[in-house]
């Protein structure tokens, strides 16, 4: 059993707010657009990004472990959460974590279509996973490539909200 503290590092907590700000905006739309708020609605879209988040950052350090070992510059933003290169955790561990995150996306996506709640979190599912797929994956890594930033903002702009 790994240490907590190798986990909640490779959780990478300070890049959260990328996903839980836009999650709250969207969430403050829609109460401007039909004047409800629902405390268990927000509690659920917030579950819903801790597992997008938990996704993003475990399935980036798997596919950036070569890079990351070779990286002398990194910063609390940016280098990944270093868990694989320091040895706190392996490659087969994070690869493992990145799809329980992704099948607890799946998980919620389908109990909200048999509540009648509609394929959305599925397609922002699937949606997720390709715009990570083609961020730190080959063949296309935009995140190598100059291609990262416009990545992210459609991932934090039109994905989340």
């Amino acid at each position: 059993m790994q240490p907590w503290s190798a986990w909640l590092q490779a959780s990478r907590p300070l890049a959260s707010a990328n996903v839980a700000i836009p999650l709250v905006l969207g969430q403050a739309l829609a109460f401007g657009a039909h004047g409800r708020f629902s405390w268990s609605l927000f509690g659920s879209v917030q579950l819903i990004g801790v597992f997008i988040q938990l996704f993003i950052v475990f399935a980036n350090d798997f596919a950036d472990r070569e890079g990351d070992a070779h990286n002398r510059t990194f910063n609390q933003f940016s280098g990944g959460s270093r868990v694989i290169p320091e040895g706190k955790l392996s490659p087969t561990l994070i690869a493992g974590a990145a799809l329980v995150a992704l099948a607890g996306l799946l998980a919620l996506g389908v109990a909200a279509l048999l509540q009648g709640l509609g394929p959305w979190l599925l397609v922002g599912t699937a949606a997720t996973a390709a715009l990570l797929w083609a961020y730190s994956y080959p063949p296309l890594r935009y995140a190598y490539r100059g291609g990262g930033e416009v990545l992210q903002g459609l991932g934090v702009g039109v994905v989340l909200p």
